[in-house]
């Protein structure tokens, strides 16, 4: 039996959960796709809303408004160190430090996330170059320092479901003579409770997403991480941009440890 398709409240509704979290830049069709939110996408086309209409009734008509002129104006930059720096300084002032890049993408600051990968080594570079290397890591809800943002939302989501994680460890010997690679390492490691996995430590690794030459050079590597794990039930491999999808996380994770709703004075979401 078909389910009956989003009414407007829904929509709304939803669009406001991802406009607390990522900003009201994630109204846009091209960042709506890419992250999951397609079916609302299309529903609000169909229920006959324009994304400036949908950002009026949830009261944010002005933050919509500020969002687009920033995707406007920085899709036509030239990225000189020069201009990386202000805008990395210009991102500092309004909101403290540098933000994620799923965020930075939904607020149009993609051109500057292309220019930061490919010109100026990553956004933990640009991060340690302009403020206290301190913050470049961020923290999960249970005190762990993780490397990029989405291993930490993986280790929030997890964590918000009563299941215990820890930095991942390095792949088993025999990958170094498969690969050719010195060593590989796992993300997060957490303890399935769920049959057939109950009590197996399940090894995630979260795939990236670069530019360029480093995402030709990276492809190679996931390549061979997943030819080499093909077999083996205690690896997950997992997209970055899932992490910041509380529902493909409970819908991923519900094989390794049940459904555990996180409790509901978590703000958000669990991976927030």
């Amino acid at each position: 039996m078909m389910s009956e398709p989003l009414s407007k409240e829904e929509c709304l509704t939803t669009f406001d959960t991802i406009v607390q979290k990522y900003g009201a830049g994630a109204l846009c069709r091209k960042w709506l796709q890419a992250n999951g939110y397609g079916y609302e996408e299309r529903r609000i086309q169909t229920l006959g809303l324009t994304f400036k209409e949908v950002a009026d009734e949830l009261d944010i008509g002005d933050e919509f408004s500020s969002a687009q002129a920033i995707r406007g104006s920085t899709t036509t930059l030239k990225w000189t160190p020069t201009e990386i720096d202000r805008v990395a300084k210009q991102i500092i002032d309004q909101h403290g430090h540098i933000l994620p890049q799923a965020w930075l993408f939904a607020n149009g600051y993609s051109g500057f996330v292309k220019a930061v990968t490919t010109r100026a080594h990553g956004l933990n570079s640009v991060r340690n170059k302009l403020y206290s290397a301190q913050f470049t890591r961020p923290f999960s809800r249970d005190g762990q320092v993780w490397d990029p943002w989405a291993e930490a939302g993986l280790a929030n989501s997890l964590w918000a479901r009563g299941i215990d994680v820890t930095g991942g460890s390095r792949y088993p010997e025999a990958y170094k003579e498969f690969s050719g690679k010195a060593y590989g390492k796992y993300d997060v490691e957490f303890i399935a409770t769920q049959p057939p996995f109950q009590g197996m430590l399940i090894h995630v690794e979260v795939w990236g997403n670069l530019y360029g030459k480093q995402a030709e050079k990276y492809a190679v590597t996931r390549k061979l991480k997943e030819l080499f794990h093909k077999d083996d039930m205690s690896f997950l491999g997992l997209p970055f941009n899932i992490m910041y999808n509380e529902t493909k996380l409970e819908t991923t994770f519900k094989k390794y440890i049940g459904t555990r709703p996180p409790p509901p004075y978590f703000h958000l979401t669990a991976s927030t």
